[in-house]
């Protein structure tokens, strides 16, 4: 029998004081961790939580009964894991490309007019992705790239447009 997290700590630690459980019966009674239960101990140490007084202890007295404890205590130790704490937040997803296909991509610009098409299929990155060299291109090296449809064929090219040498 787990009792109602209503109670406070106060009522809660009138009863422990009472009956005397397990601290394994504790935790499944009240349904609290360890953390939970230690922080509550430390803070009666100090004198800021003090057992309570008044309460009724035979509404409480089946929850705490010897058969109990043992069934109890076999539960805790399957069911109380408190190895792991518990979340609620979702687990973050990474957004964006993985890998290096954009850099690879960039980096295996030929100099020549090539089929942007074949070549986006090619290296797996967009269209867009090419059409925005400015913007993606970190491979770091010279020459702008250049991507433009041929007025014959009619299809988009791409290439590297090296720097002229002045010399």
């Amino acid at each position: 029998m787990m009792i109602p997290k209503m109670l406070t700590w106060n009522d809660r630690f009138a009863l422990i004081d009472k009956f005397e459980p397990t601290d394994n019966t504790i935790l499944l009674i009240f349904g609290v961790t360890t953390n939970e239960l230690s922080v509550a101990r430390n803070l009666r140490n100090v004198g800021i939580m003090i057992p309570a007084k008044y309460i009724d202890y035979e509404s409480y007295a089946s929850a705490f009964s010897s058969n109990e404890k043992q069934e109890q205590t076999i539960m805790v130790e399957q069911a109380v894991n408190t190895d792991q704490p518990e979340t609620a937040t979702k687990k973050v997803l990474k957004r964006g490309r993985k890998g290096n296909n954009i850099v690879t991509a960039f980096a295996n610009v030929p100099p020549t007019p090539t089929n942007a098409e074949k070549f986006a299929e090619e290296y797996k990155v967009s269209m867009a992705v090419l059409r925005q060299s400015k913007r993606f291109d970190t491979a770091g090296l010279s020459g702008a790239i250049r991507v433009k449809k041929d007025k014959e064929s009619g299809k988009l090219m791409i290439w590297r447009e090296l720097d002229k040498d002045t010399s």
